[in-house]
């Protein structure tokens, strides 16, 4: 959150309330590890992620599997280490190691997972002998209730561990592949969707 002024930087703050008379937004209540504050301004913008100064005020918003349907589930990324990547690709530009996606329904077929994600991004080359993570998504987390998001970050990091021993068995240049770090927060994908004065339909996306 960033407060009226520009210098007044507010890092680890959430905006918790909105001070609304009509269709006026007249400031916002924040919270943070100083506690609570107020912040009056003439304009305010919504780059919360989940719509939570836009529904605090009132606006119409929509919840992804209520009143849209889901596009993406969220994955939880994470970092690996100890990587061949000289084993692992034959073009050094690619973004992860050559034949993923034949090893992953392979695996999937041997019955390796606990469940039947076709789709994986992969791993990222990000260093010498490290990669980004992107496996694994989360199937049914609403994202907008608390008990979803801590049973899907808990069901996340469950995952990470299959995808680390799946690399090691199945993915040439990975069999000494540590798992470094998971991410501190979600990857989500669809919370809540704004209704605007005007949306775009798919005559406008053609």
């Amino acid at each position: 959150a960033v407060s009226a002024v520009p210098e007044d930087r507010r890092a680890f703050t959430r905006v918790i309330d909105a001070d609304v008379t009509g269709r006026r937004v007249n400031g916002v209540v924040l919270n943070n590890i100083e506690g609570y504050a107020y912040v009056a301004a003439p304009t305010f913008i919504d780059a919360t992620g989940n719509a939570e100064l836009t529904t605090l005020c009132g606006a119409p918003c929509r919840e992804a599997g209520r009143d849209t349907p889901r596009i993406m589930p969220p994955t939880l990324c994470a970092q690996f280490a100890g990587i061949d990547w000289s084993r692992a690709k034959s073009r050094p530009t690619s973004n992860g190691p050559d034949g993923q996606q034949t090893q992953l329904e392979r695996a999937i077929a041997e019955g390796f997972f606990s469940h039947r994600d076709r789709h994986l991004p992969g791993v990222m080359q990000v260093g010498l002998t490290t990669a980004m993570v992107n496996a694994g998504h989360v199937f049914n987390l609403d994202a907008l209730r608390c008990r979803s998001l801590s049973d899907g970050m808990m069901a996340g990091r469950r995952l990470v561990q299959e995808y680390v021993e799946f690399y090691r068995r199945y993915i040439p240049g990975f069999e000494q592949v540590e798992h470094v770090t998971t991410a501190s927060i979600m990857g989500i994908r669809e919370s809540r969707r704004i209704v605007g004065e005007y949306e775009l339909d798919f005559q406008d996306y053609l």
